[in-house]
């Protein structure tokens, strides 16, 4: 995966996570995995909550990429 699927991924995880969704479906060198996703942070600041998101799907990204 290059960089530049990461940040897509990342980046579509993280609003995923905001958005209170369940699982985000990723899909990598034709293998589809369902990933169950965190609770979004509910206080801080709209700039904390997305770092925090941000944080979370970047681990979970690097977790489920390194199992490959």
């Amino acid at each position: 995966m290059h960089l530049y699927d990461k940040i897509n991924h990342a980046n579509a995880m993280a609003n995923a996570i905001q958005r209170q969704d369940e699982f985000y479906t990723l899909q990598v060198d034709g293998t589809t995995k369902h990933i169950m996703l965190p609770s979004p942070q509910k206080c801080g600041t709209s700039v904390q909550q997305r770092t925090y998101a941000m944080g979370k799907a970047m681990d979970i990204l690097e977790q489920n990429i390194n199992k490959q």
